[in-house]
């Protein structure tokens, strides 16, 4: 991404993360469905949460999907995100 768009996402280029200038130093973006597709599947396993019990998010300490599901450190959670749109 440009720094133009960048700005026209209402984000500071300051703050972004580019990539190395011998890959043309771009800003770096994703699209934002595919990160809610992966809360809304984190959600749905929680609830069969017996039946995906292997799933590392729910193996792991609870800090990592309290990061999911919950508020840590100021990010905002998967819930948040869905509820907002």
């Amino acid at each position: 991404m440009s720094q133009t768009d960048v700005e026209g996402l209402d984000k500071d280029p300051s703050i972004s993360v580019r990539y190395p200038e011998e890959f043309d130093g771009g800003y770096m973006g994703y699209v934002e469905s595919i990160h809610l597709l992966h809360c809304l599947d984190l959600l749905r396993q929680m609830t069969w949460k017996d039946h995906y019990s292997d799933n590392p998010y729910f193996t792991d300490p609870p800090l990592m999907l309290r990061a999911h599901v919950g508020k840590y450190k100021q990010r905002t959670s998967c819930c948040t995100i869905l509820k907002d749109i």
